[in-house]
């Protein structure tokens, strides 16, 4: 729901989007605002009201905020963060149509990153130590113990 923009207290109801060289702007203003303005609220007798069908997304509106997707596609402008899910196909539509492909097609490195030489030590020696464990030889562990926290202080283990 967006607030007139002259009174800002009522809700506004009449929209107006003014479009000159090239650029677009758009009013909302509650009906009494416009009237005081000097637009025609009121319709003419002969026109009937028009439902707009869910097909149609220039008439489509966020049920939070009330934005049209025209208004979307006018400004490039969302009104609330509901307007996201109302209106995920057509503007993934609209930022395939300007981008590409919404795909991730990022770069695969060849190479893998080397561990240094220190972090394959100590990964070792953790997998060393797991092993001794395993077989229950405690003092080859203790003295692997040892080695890793020499290497954790150290920075490095030394060979």
């Amino acid at each position: 729901m967006s607030l007139c923009e002259q009174c800002g207290k009522k809700e506004a109801t009449v929209h107006i989007t003014r479009i000159a060289n090239a650029t677009t702007a758009a009013s909302h203003f509650c009906e009494a605002c416009a009237r005081e303005k000097g637009f025609v609220v009121e319709l003419p007798e002969n026109l009937t009201a028009v439902t707009p069908s869910d097909g149609d997304t220039g008439i489509r509106q966020c049920s939070q905020c009330h934005l049209k997707f025209s208004e979307f596609q006018a400004t490039g402008l969302l009104g609330c963060p509901a307007c996201y899910g109302e209106f995920q196909e057509e503007i993934d539509k609209v930022l395939a149509q300007q981008n590409g492909p919404i795909v991730h097609t990022g770069k695969h490195y060849a190479a893998k990153i080397r561990e240094s030489s220190g972090q394959a030590d100590v990964t070792r020696l953790i997998r060393e130590l797991s092993e001794a464990v395993k077989r229950e030889e405690f003092e080859l562990a203790a003295q692997i113990r040892d080695k890793i926290r020499n290497c954790s202080q150290a920075g490095s283990c030394p060979q």
